[in-house]
């Protein structure tokens, strides 16, 4: 059971990572070609909310599977320095950041594109909405890789 646990954990890791990261720096990339509040623009905008939904579902099952395998290991597991170090980068740096990408890159666009009567350009506000959430990511983006090379790190070399 421990095997299926981990590879759920695992899974979760890679899209929670993967999908996200490739389709930011596609967005990243178009944008740059194009007209950034286009039609275009747009639909690489709601294209991305998409591939937010699938981010935050690979969190989840990401962290189903970290509780299944300390519940399977009868919480020993939290004895271990390492796992301790995880949890507590897990908890102050990712799931605030976290919470404010779920809030500002697909709660506050998704209400602010049903609100929008045009579909096919981008309103004053939900330009402010795309310049604040671009700007939390480029914020954001530092913490998240030192974050994430310190629990493959943590993973890998299971320090004591």
């Amino acid at each position: 059971m421990y095997f299926w646990f981990k590879i759920f954990h695992l899974a979760g890791v890679v899209l929670w990572i993967g999908p996200p990261l490739g389709a930011y720096l596609m967005q990243l990339y178009i944008l740059n070609k194009q007209d950034k509040s286009g039609p275009t623009a747009l639909i690489v905008r709601r294209a991305f909310i998409a591939v937010l939904t699938l981010e935050h579902a690979a969190l989840a099952l990401l962290m189903a599977g970290a509780l299944a395998m300390l519940w399977y290991g009868e919480w020993v597991f939290l004895t271990f320095f390492w796992i301790q170090m995880k949890i507590l980068i897990f908890c102050l740096v990712i799931i605030p950041i976290e919470i404010l990408d779920i809030w500002w890159g697909q709660i506050s666009p998704v209400l602010a594109l049903r609100r929008d009567k045009t579909q096919d350009s981008f309103s004053p506000e939900l330009v402010r909405i795309f310049r604040r959430y671009d700007r939390f990511v480029y914020f954001s983006i530092p913490f998240l890789l030192i974050s994430w090379t310190i629990f493959f790190y943590l993973a890998a070399a299971k320090p004591t």
